[in-house]
């Protein structure tokens, strides 16, 4: 039981110290353009720092541009569905409107 224990903590010890996002955060711009010049397009990592909403800190965010993209992708698909189930107000203005034949 006590070996169990060991090896899962030890795997979950592991597991944070692997976390893309936290590695890329303390890499400086040279390191992390070294590191993009060996991986694929998709897999190159981009950091910024910006403020989220909810918070007025400043915070530094890493991601691989196939992350970006996806995600990008969602934020389109999502205000697509709201534009398709507007009433009109983001819609088209003839909205209301029939012309008499």
């Amino acid at each position: 039981m006590c070996r169990i224990l060991l090896v899962g903590i030890a795997m979950l010890m592991l597991g944070a110290c692997t976390t893309p996002g936290s590695i890329f955060k303390h890499m400086s711009g040279q390191e992390l353009a070294l590191y993009n010049a060996t991986v694929p397009i998709e897999d190159m990592v981009y950091c910024f720092e910006e403020v989220r909403t909810g918070s007025h800190i400043k915070k530094k965010f890493c991601s691989s541009l196939a992350e970006i993209a996806a995600a990008l992708s969602a934020s389109y698909a999502q205000i697509d569905s709201i534009h398709q189930g507007s009433n009109g107000v983001l819609g088209s203005r003839s909205v209301g409107y029939y012309p008499v034949n």
